[in-house]
């Protein structure tokens, strides 16, 4: 009898830890779910204020466009296509080969 009592005794402690953590295990769950979808709002405002801002100066394809943004300049080469770079790229490309406005 008094072995059972013991086991009694330490059996309801573990047992409510158990379901302590399979609890906290479902509430965790959703707070991974809750962040997930605040990651993906996040990221669908991002897509809608890039769609609004000036766009990358590489997908730029037209020398009119390109000069009117401050950040950009257009790089012309006899040997390669020309092409809408950012201003910093364009003091790195080799001055034998473009000319960049």
């Amino acid at each position: 009898m008094a072995a059972s009592r013991c086991q009694a005794s330490t059996v309801t402690p573990l047992l409510f830890i158990f379901l302590l953590l399979i609890s906290s295990s479902s509430s965790t769950s959703s707070m991974v779910g809750s962040y997930r979808s605040l990651q993906a709002a996040n990221q669908a405002q991002k897509n809608i204020t890039q769609k609004n801002q000036i766009p990358n100066c590489s997908e730029i394809v037209d020398p009119s466009q390109c000069n009117s943004i401050t950040k950009c300049r257009w790089c012309r080469s006899e040997v390669l296509d020309p092409m809408c770079t950012t201003k910093p790229e364009a003091w790195r490309l080799p001055s034998q080969v473009f000319t960049c406005e």
